[in-house]
């Protein structure tokens, strides 16, 4: 079956990733105020852990030299994604001041719990643009890591997209990401 692309190459039937601005990002992070929900935003909108992965993280899957947390993700498999060095510190208070053993759950609630909690900050922090999901987070994380210049094939692998066109997409997410690497490329003009 051919797909009948449109003018930006995307199917006609294809639904661009709702993700959190610069601006949202941030204000959405400032209204947070508990550490559980604090990590939880972050490892979504930082490092773009799905929901399931992140509740099923335990101190065993933390690898602190590394910067790195170990998530089983779709179809069983494995992978390591790095863990920014902010949100690793919040982490490592978190788990401070908490008493658990290698192999309990960081996370003590259910992702019906983390589901209105992520919808219950947005609302109090005003963004009501988008509805607000934790695979926003994690749409989110997957643009800001393509915006950033981390080379796509790496994203993919960090978010474990299993076909670099799911990738690919989240490059419409934000289209002055192909314009600003353009004019990196070739400057002002061409001769």
């Amino acid at each position: 079956m051919i797909k009948t692309a449109t003018r930006d190459g995307l199917p006609r039937n294809a639904k661009l990733p709702e993700i959190l601005f610069n601006e949202e990002r941030l204000k959405y992070l400032d209204t947070v105020d508990s550490f559980e929900d604090l990590i939880f935003a972050r490892l979504g909108m930082y490092s773009g852990l799905r929901l399931n992965e992140a509740l099923n993280i335990t101190p065993n899957d933390i690898v602190f030299p590394e910067r790195a947390v170990s998530v089983i993700g779709k179809g069983n498999k494995q992978r390591y994604v790095p863990v920014d060095h902010a949100t690793l510190q919040i982490l490592q208070c978190y788990l401070n001041d908490r008493d658990l053993g290698f192999n309990d759950k960081i996370f003590t609630v259910t992702s019906r719990t983390i589901q209105n909690r992520v919808s219950a900050i947005a609302e109090k922090a005003g963004i009501n643009r988008i509805q607000v999901t934790p695979h926003t987070l994690r749409h989110t994380a997957c643009s800001l890591m393509l915006y950033r210049k981390i080379p796509v094939e790496i994203v993919q692998k960090i978010m474990g997209h299993a076909d670099i066109s799911t990738t690919m997409i989240y490059y419409h997410t934000v289209p002055n990401i192909v314009v600003r690497s353009y004019y990196e490329a070739f400057g002002e003009g061409l001769l």
